[in-house]
């Protein structure tokens, strides 16, 4: 009989671990893609700012 109460709590202990892993696994990826698209903002952003530096540049030096 105790065999059963303990292999049952190590069952419970087990799928609440994994719940939380999975939870933090979710939050994660959330993140992880959060932070992506701002990179992708922030590219763009460096891409325009480099465009408007070399638009600027030429007009400058077009003399």
């Amino acid at each position: 009989m105790a065999e059963i109460t303990r292999l049952k709590n190590q069952n419970r202990v087990l799928k609440q671990s994994t719940k939380i892993m999975l939870k933090l696994y979710d939050d994660y990826a959330v993140e992880q893609r959060r932070l992506s698209a701002e990179i992708a903002e922030i590219r763009a952003d460096v891409q325009l700012t480099q465009d408007a530096v070399k638009g600027v540049h030429s007009i400058i030096f077009s003399d």
